[in-house]
């Protein structure tokens, strides 16, 4: 797995990226450039402007230190630690689901269509993020809606712990926001909140074996498992959100593609649907109700 003797960009890149195909990783090349980005601190538009460079022994050392991990599946994220989510930069680890550009998705079209659409971005004082893992919907809702707070809720320890730790790294946003350790909205107040985000777990059980690796293996089951037909936590969530959201309130959730017809089906007592969309490779995605 080792290179001999000075290795600069370019030969790691291509050694990196033949390790990762042998492996099994699709995007071998794009990951084995992010590896080499990451472990010299540079942007990948950088890193094409440097391909000449040499690296030191301590950063190929880093470098095939990522490598070994990723070979054997672990998510680049753990690996790496951190993870981009929309301008936020957060700590990532086993302890919570890795956020996902199909969340950015929704979330930032919530910020900037939806709730200017039907709430105006300044009516917002409260909202909350239910099953709030790195805490990555929370932080970005505070970011994008700068005279609300935010409540911040988990059910796990460890996922509170990391999403704790989230907070502090944006203590502008974090000043504004409340986290507890919670069962999704029993902790909630009646009448409170003038938005609810979710991304809750909607992977049927039975399909869990079938995941890839680095998600089945690695990421918690907690956060992925939605019970028999996927739905168990959103039906949880539909049962109550009318109970916590004000008239008017907003709720978003994220979903399965598929799930739509059925979760359409579930009772929300209090609820109307307003929004159904879908994410950039056109897969339902998340569904957005109001309190009436």
């Amino acid at each position: 797995m080792r290179l001999a003797g000075k290795v600069n960009v370019r030969e790691a890149v291509r050694h990196l990226s033949g390790e990762l195909t042998s492996a099994g990783i699709v995007d071998s090349r794009l990951e084995a450039s992010l590896i080499v980005s990451h472990v010299l601190k540079v942007d990948r538009g950088n890193l094409l402007l440097a391909t000449d460079r040499v690296l030191m022994e301590s950063e190929l050392e880093a470098v095939f230190k990522c490598l070994r991990r990723r070979v054997l599946h672990e998510p680049l994220q753990y690996v790496f630690g951190e993870w981009p989510f929309l301008d936020l930069q957060l700590e990532v680890s086993p302890s919570a689901l890795i956020p996902r550009p199909e969340t950015e998705e929704w979330v930032d079209r919530l910020l900037e269509t939806l709730i200017p659409k039907y709430l105006g971005a300044n009516s917002i004082r409260w909202f909350a993020d239910i099953g709030a893992g790195t805490g990555a919907i929370g932080l970005a809702l505070a970011n994008g809606l700068p005279l609300s707070c935010g409540l911040l809720c988990d059910i796990s320890p460890e996922a509170v712990t990391l999403a704790q730790r989230n907070l502090a790294r944006h203590p502008a946003a974090a000043s504004r926001l409340s986290l507890i350790l919670g069962d999704l909205t029993l902790s909630l107040h009646d009448s409170a909140f003038d938005l609810v985000a979710s991304n809750p777990p909607y992977i049927k059980s039975a399909d869990m074996p079938g995941l890839m690796p680095e998600v089945r293996d690695h990421e918690p089951r907690m956060a992925l498992d939605g019970g028999k037909f996927g739905t168990s936590i959103i039906a949880r969530l539909l049962a109550d959100l009318g109970r916590v959201l004000r008239p008017g309130g907003l709720a978003a959730f994220e979903h399965g593609d598929g799930q739509r017809p059925s979760i359409l089906a579930l009772p929300a007592p209090g609820l109307s649907l307003l929004e159904a969309g879908n994410d950039a490779c056109g897969r339902e995605r998340f569904l957005v109700w109001v309190k009436r």
